[in-house]
């Protein structure tokens, strides 16, 4: 399968029967049913610009639906060969619950810190096992980034491990990156040594220290087909392909059980006790096979004490639990920004699977048979991504829903797909394009948040400190903030000039369309207009009364840029488009 050859996907039939209001061309469709992975960001623009400078052939994905900054900002990049999406949204629109965004994001820049710089006790670091894992053909390349940008590229760290699998048999080097302050951490896998020597601005103590522990299984490519077609044996001849989502965590049967009997998936490989030669600790590990995928989940269990500070696993673990758990009242209200750290599972493609096609209906009703807490949104066809309407026109559906499942982390699964026979109660909520935030259906409320329990910060740690100073310069929010408001003036004096069209305003606002090309968003004529609107909405009201104008701005419209171009340096929440997309009720 090639990954843009959209017209035979999956058997599907040929897409030049089918009308679109968009370029087929654009799409990247990928061939994982899990086919991306979204983590909550506190700045989008930044997690943006670090993903294409640590992927030297990532490129922007097609999202001309959504307008940046309305309500959210996006990040969508998208791989070569697989399609793979790596998304980082943020808004400041939803309840970030026990645990804010920025905090989380600190301590994983405060644990990088802390091992590289010798504040640890420890060589590696429980937390460094929450990663999105690839293989590559060469290092070489990826090494070559942080040897160009030493100065910001700072977080990785090298392993050297075995395969000892009777369809692999062999030595790889692991390089594991942090993108700068944020909670994403990439594993780079290769059996192709490289030559550090080429490398003279790596820092002096890097190498590839050996462990014991399997990185990668491997299993599920062997098994997912007779002919077992590993990575690198693809036809393509792919030079990164994804292999496994990687979680942390404190109890590994709790997690394996959940797979294994909510989300159905086979376990490959199951570690009960190997010590490590890293630190002498006790490491547990297993490998799991979702549904009809090969794309492999990972959980790693290391001592709770195996990191740096006191936000452990545990800790991790319960402050996302109890923020569903308090936020989400019934499965069609309640939304917290811990949505966003997921992975996407397109279960569309199992439509025609004579096995599978009831899959979602099977996952929910073991989760309502468990008394977990879940939630449902549907999407019907027009308010759909470009992508979302390609699968859903290659299986004739004209509506999909959204089931979000979360396992015993509190991480997030998005299923997206059709009930076969669910009949979910209650009025379903419709996706909202812009993240924007809307009320429950029939008015519900959401659940509360206990201030007393959101978590705090140790803001006197030396870790701390240093990496608070240091990711300073990797901020994109404050100087765009001041970018966009200089736009928002130079909009409203350009409508004072009835002459100009609004296409003619928008035509000579230039840094705008700059800094929207450089971020890989493509705009349509609708998408511009719809700003210009919303702005002319505010002249009119400034005229009429200015302080009317704003609470009307704030209250109805709150757009997060001038909610918070007060703030230097915005605290805020993200959703992914697919998730925020559902925030509109259904009429």
């Amino acid at each position: 399968l090639m990954s843009n050859d959209v017209g035979i996907a999956y058997g599907a039939e040929d897409s030049s029967a089918a009308e679109f209001d968009f370029d087929l061309s654009d799409l990247c469709v990928s061939e994982f049913h899990i086919e991306k992975y979204t983590l909550a960001s506190s700045d989008s623009y930044r997690d943006n610009e670090f993903t294409m400078l640590i992927f030297p052939s990532a490129d922007a994905e097609y999202a001309p639906h959504f307008i940046q900054d309305l309500c959210a900002r996006q990040s969508k990049c998208s791989l070569p060969f697989s399609c793979f999406k790596i998304h980082a949204p943020q808004t400041d629109q939803h309840e970030e619950g026990y645990l804010s965004v920025k905090a989380l994001e600190n301590e994983f820049s405060k644990k990088f810190f802390a091992v590289i710089n010798g504040n640890s006790d420890y060589k590696f670091d429980a937390f460094f096992d929450y990663s999105l894992g690839f293989w590559v053909d060469t290092l070489d390349k990826y090494l070559q980034r942080i040897n160009d940008n030493a100065d910001l590229l700072t977080d990785y760290i090298g392993l050297k491990w075995e395969s000892p699998s009777p369809t692999v048999d062999r030595t790889f080097w692991s390089l594991i990156i942090h993108s700068p302050a944020s909670q994403k951490v990439y594993e780079l896998m290769s059996f192709n040594e490289p030559d550090l020597s080429k490398y003279p601005n790596l820092r002096s103590s890097f190498e590839f220290m050996q462990s014991n522990e399997i990185r990668a299984s491997f299993l599920s490519y062997t098994t997912a087909t007779p002919e077992g077609v590993l990575p690198w044996e693809r036809d393509d001849g792919a030079d990164i392909v994804p292999v496994h989502i990687s979680f942390g965590c404190s109890n590994l049967n709790e997690q394996v059980e959940f797979y294994s009997h909510v989300m159905e998936a086979e376990t490959l490989l199951f570690e009960s006790g190997l010590v490590s030669n890293l630190d002498g600790h006790t490491v547990r590990y297993a490998f799991l096979k979702p549904v009809l995928d090969t794309l492999e989940i990972k959980f790693v269990q290391r001592p709770v004490e195996y990191t740096y500070g006191a936000f452990t696993t545990e800790v991790y673990k319960n402050l996302l639990t109890a923020t569903h758990n308090d936020r989400i009242s019934s499965p069609t209200c309640g939304l917290d920004r811990w949505f966003d750290n997921h992975y996407g599972y397109n279960t569309l493609k199992f439509a025609t699977d004579a096995t599978n096609y009831d899959y979602m209906d099977r996952v929910l009703q073991k989760v309502i048979e468990r008394g977990q807490k879940y939630r449902l949104y549907h999407t019907p066809y027009d308010d759909e991504s470009p992508e979302g309407k390609y699968w859903m026109s290659q299986f004739g559906f004209d509506d999909m829903k959204t089931l979000y499942v979360f396992d015993m982390n509190g991480q997030t699964i998005q299923m997206l797909g059709v009930f076969a026979h669910s009949q979910p109660d209650g009025m379903l909520p419709i996706y909202h394009k812009q993240w924007c935030e809307v009320s429950c259906p029939m008015d519900a409320e959401q659940g509360s948040i206990d201030s007393a329990k959101v978590y705090r910060e140790d803001e006197q740690d030396v870790a701390y400190q240093a990496v608070m100073q240091q990711n300073e310069k990797y901020d994109r929010r404050s100087v765009l903030l001041e970018d966009m408001q200089q736009e928002i003036e130079t909009l409203l004096l350009q409508q004072t000039q009835p002459q100009e069209s609004p296409a003619d305003i928008v035509s000579v606002d230039d840094k705008r369309l700059y800094s929207l090309e450089m971020r890989g968003d493509d705009y349509d004529e609708g998408d511009i207009q719809s700003v210009v609107a919303a702005i002319a909405y505010i002249t009119i009201s400034v005229v009429v009364c200015f302080l009317g104008s704003l609470c009307t701005y704030r209250c109805l419209i709150k757009p997060s840029y001038v909610l918070k171009r007060e703030a230097h340096m915005l605290d805020t929440a993200a959703y992914d488009s697919e998730l925020q997309a559902l925030l509109s009720q259904n009429t």
